[in-house]
């Protein structure tokens, strides 16, 4: 049974994490002052970068709009996720296996941070598919639209090829199990007529272009 995360598994999890690798999926970040990173900030419109992140000390600050705060707080603000919801989007990101104590309700049976590393490996499966030869009309679509690979990339945009069982299996082979992948609502356990009632199949969600 899953439970609160411990307050060691918190902290383990914030002094392993890189802020400036989570923030940089969302902001451009370019070396200012020594120590120190700088972009757009992410909270509200500018022109000129105010937005500042510190690796070493693990918190970021935008002279401009005032907000500032460690990794887990960047995460609630941009995703509108909550504390703990945080804490397991950076485990999923440095593979932190969180030890879960029991008492709070949480999600029981299946990890959290597993599903949302199913989801993670879900993105990048979808990412690499629009390199491939079936996604060249996508790539073609793109293209008009101005959308370079470069773009493409920061935006984590991806090709869902035809076919029901591609994602599935891709996910199976790096050990997400089936139950794991039915949480995560990445795939769906569906029934077909078979000769007995215990048979089924996989079948992924539809979809093109997956963002992340």
């Amino acid at each position: 049974m899953a439970g609160r995360i411990p307050p060691r598994d918190i902290e383990a999890i914030k002094h392993r994490t890189n802020i400036a690798d989570i923030v940089g999926e969302y902001v451009q970040l370019k070396g200012a002052s020594v120590g120190s990173l700088k972009g757009l900030c992410p909270f509200h419109d500018e022109k000129s970068p105010s937005f500042n992140v510190r690796p070493d000390q693990g918190f970021y600050h935008c002279f401009g709009c005032g907000e500032g705060g460690d990794v887990y707080k960047f995460l609630q603000k941009l995703e509108n996720i909550t504390f703990y919801e945080a804490v397991e989007k950076c485990a999923a990101k440095i593979s932190y296996q969180i030890t879960y104590e029991a008492g709070s309700g949480r999600d029981e049976g299946v990890n959290r941070a597993r599903l949302l590393a199913a989801n993670e490996a879900a993105a990048k499966y979808f990412q690499q598919q629009l390199g491939t030869s079936e996604a060249q009309t996508a790539r073609d679509f793109l293209t008009q639209r101005n959308f370079d690979q470069a773009a493409s990339v920061h935006f984590g945009l991806g090709y869902a090829p035809k076919g029901w069982n591609g994602l599935g299996d891709a996910l199976k082979a790096q050990g997400f199990t089936e139950e794991e992948l039915s949480r995560s609502t990445l795939l769906s356990l569906r029934k077909v007529r078979a000769t007995t009632s215990s048979e089924a199949d996989w079948s992924g969600q539809s979809g093109t272009l997956p963002t992340r």
